[in-house]
């Protein structure tokens, strides 16, 4: 009776693939009509469609991090040369060195560093010939499109093969939705786009090989989700989905069957574990005592989950409606949440129903099981439940789990069509006309938020609209801007644009005081603005806010530096009061600062005028231990001497000079009146 119902469900599934097909599709032959449901038409399309989307991204600029894994990680600078480096050490090590305050948590992603080194080898960066962007950037275009092509073929020939209308609207949701912007945009983002590409080629070969056993796909197989691993960690989330997918979508596989099948990758994954402890140490310090690299610093269980649960809702949120989008949403953009707020009880409800409904659907191998589980063990990794990831959430952390979800919402609508008691719906195509309509908005957002992207001036100006509660979106608009105003030549305009830095690198330490390296930069661009009381302010804040910090010694140097420039100020004025000012400025300067040899010039300067010539010889002398090849400092030094009547030792002093400088006019005076007393 069983093998009856079987085979009726079998005769109505291929009666039903059928009928889509001859509504889909027509014949391929020589002489027949054109199909658009042909593979290759549909391949040409999502190639076309994709350099459509994201073409207008090949003349860009820099953005956000990629100066850092390109520009300032000394073994990617290194061309081929640094290979050996980028594939053996912690993949931030390049960059921040040996820093344990960056090096938390251990990041092994070389895939990715390694092509940027191939990249400067064939197009290295000098001083009389900077690096282009251009060609990382096609290099990110060039791959997402083939990462599209093999989710085309994936789907197509393995997922849901019956389903044409399924696999091409699934495919071009993937292709049109904005929130892969900042993964193929960026060019940094390139290990994200690498792990799907590989993970998505893992699933495709796992599966021809299963079906066709030619080993030559197992090792391609292999070989490629060892190269997913290199790129991201994201390949872990396989240790759940390669089984699913092989349960799923080879019914005839017993689960032992499944479980022999998947011990060669358990084997690339023990492989990968090994080299990732080797080279980035099992990394089992404390999480950072900092809020911007550990977002739940000093919070509750039920705030951490709480706010965690709030996140997952946020990115559903953000696939339905990809607006506005932004590059951080850290501290104190995304809000917490405790567990029992409205937020996180919806987010809760809505994923247990999820998962229950997943697993209800295990045993029928429903497709919408496969799509949820796809998606929550995508995100899960990304989620913060169990390690971690530096931030609450990014839109990067979508680029893997979207295709569960994009699967899931196509399959949603195709079936609304075909069960729909609405004749009217069916014959429409309900679920082409609605994804349709929908990836006009999309690709249009898609292609403005690839604008948003040129350069870091674009994207973190932009970006403080989009999130103006961001800590780090406002102090990377802040230091961009001081970049900027450097390279200004308008005086006027350059003091406007150190005032707008000034504004943002401000609210930045409004919104996070404790985050001390923000006033340096905050500092900076009030004192180039000639704020200078509230340069001062913003210097003395930033040394009460932890007093320990190496940072402390920079805000020290600039406040003694602030002091002097200001002391100078008063010593060339004409007004005997304000001259005498100078006095306890240069010494606030040196308070800061001892070891500052114009501040001590300065200062026996002021002290020489005021002919107070014994702290003059003091002050010169302390300048000239410092800096004993400055023969200004000498000079100075032997004009005090010559006026308290050291002659002796004027005379060494001006002689010492003259050695070095024989054309040093004040050196050949100061000697002459020496001789002329001498003569008296």
């Amino acid at each position: 009776m069983k093998k009856a119902v079987k085979k009726k469900e079998v005769s109505q599934n291929l009666g039903k693939v059928e009928k889509e097909l001859k509504e889909l599709s027509t014949n391929n032959g020589e002489g027949k009509k054109f199909s658009f449901w042909e593979e290759r038409v549909q391949i040409i399309f999502f190639i076309l469609l994709s350099l459509i989307c994201y073409g207008n991204t090949i003349n860009h600029e820099y953005a956000v991090d990629d100066k850092n894994v390109i520009f300032q990680n000394q073994y990617t600078k290194k061309g081929i040369a640094g290979i050996k480096d980028l594939l053996t050490k912690d993949s931030f090590q390049g960059v921040y060195g040996d820093n344990p305050q960056f090096l938390q948590g251990g990041r092994y992603r070389p895939l990715s560093l390694v092509m940027f080194a191939i990249e400067q080898e064939i197009w290295p960066d000098t001083v009389e010939k900077p690096r282009k962007p251009h060609p990382g950037h096609i290099i990110n275009v060039l791959l997402f499109t083939l990462c599209c092509i093999i989710i085309y073929r994936l789907l197509r020939d393995y997922i849901v093969p019956y389903s044409p209308k399924i696999v091409f609207l699934t495919t071009l949701l993937f292709v049109v939705h904005p929130i892969h912007t900042e993964a193929v945009a960026n060019i940094k983002g390139r290990d994200e786009v690498l792990s799907m590409l590989f993970l998505m080629l893992t699933l495709y070969t796992s599966l021809k090989f299963v079906r066709e056993k030619q080993y030559r796909y197992l090792l391609i197989s292999l070989v490629a989700f060892f190269l997913g691993l290199l790129s991201k960690e994201n390949g872990l989330t396989f240790i759940a989905i390669l089984p699913l997918t092989l349960y799923f979508f080879v019914p005839r596989l017993t689960l032992r069957q499944i479980l022999n099948h998947f011990l060669p990758f358990l084997g690339v994954i023990v492989l990968y574990l090994i080299l990732r402890i080797s080279f980035t140490g099992l990394n089992l310090q404390e999480d950072p005592n900092d809020v911007l690299n550990n977002p739940f610093l000093n919070k509750s269980f039920g705030e951490k989950y709480g706010t965690i649960m709030y996140v997952l809702l946020f990115y559903i949120g953000l696939l339905f409606y990809p607006h506005p989008l932004s590059w951080d949403y850290s501290y104190k953009q995304t809000p917490y949440y405790h567990l029992l707020d409205l937020p996180s009880i919806a987010s809760i409800l809505l994923h247990v129903a999820a998962l229950g409904f997943a697993i209800y659907g295990l045993r029928k191998r429903s497709l919408y099981s496969f799509s949820i589980l796809f998606y929550l063990f995508s995100i899960f990794i990304v989620s913060n439940i169990l390690i971690n990831i530096g931030g609450f959430l990014g839109e990067r952390f979508l680029f893997q789990a979207s295709l569960g979800f994009f699967l899931l919402f196509v399959k949603f609508l195709v079936d609304i069509e075909e069960f729909a008691q609405f004749r009217f719906l069916r014959q429409l195509g309900f679920s082409i006309v609605v994804i349709a309509i929908l990836s006009v908005p999309c690709i249009a957002k898609t292609i403005s938020r690839n604008q948003d992207w040129y350069n870091n001036k674009v994207i973190c100006l932009k970006d403080t609209k989009a999130c103006p509660n961001s800590a780090k979106i406002n102090a990377a608009a802040g230091n961009t801007l001081i970049e900027i105003a450097l390279g200004e030549k308008d005086s006027m305009e350059r003091i406007r644009k150190f005032k707008l830095a000034a504004y943002y690198l401000g609210r930045a330490a409004e919104i996070l005081p404790s985050w001390i390296e923000v006033y340096k930069d905050y500092g900076m661009a009030l004192a180039m603005s000639k704020q200078y009381e509230k340069a001062e302010r913003a210097w003395l804040s930033g040394i009460a806010q932890n007093p320990s910090s190496l940072i402390v010694r920079d805000l020290k140097a600039n406040l003694s530096i602030l002091y002097y420039e200001r002391a100078v100020a008063k010593m060339s004025s004409k007004n005997n009061l304000e001259f005498l000012q100078a006095e306890p400025l240069l010494l606030k300067s040196l308070e800061y600062n001892p070891q500052n040899e114009i501040a001590l010039d300065a200062l026996g300067k002021f002290y020489f005028l005021q002919k107070d010539y014994t702290k003059a010889i003091l002050y010169f002398k302390k300048a000239v231990a410092l800096r004993s090849e400055n023969h200004e400092f000498y000079y100075n030094l032997g004009a005090a001497y010559l006026n308290s009547g050291y002659v002796d030792s004027a005379q060494a002093t001006f002689e010492r000079i003259l050695r070095a400088y024989p054309q040093h006019a004040g050196a050949q005076q100061g000697l002459a009146i020496i001789k002329n007393r001498n003569k008296k």
